[in-house]
């Protein structure tokens, strides 16, 4: 369950930032 909030906060920042880590 946290993998799903995790990647969703990470889609999240991803979007904002152009840079990939």
């Amino acid at each position: 369950m946290w993998s799903v909030c995790i990647r969703l906060c990470y889609s999240m920042h991803e979007s904002s930032i152009p840079t990939n880590i």
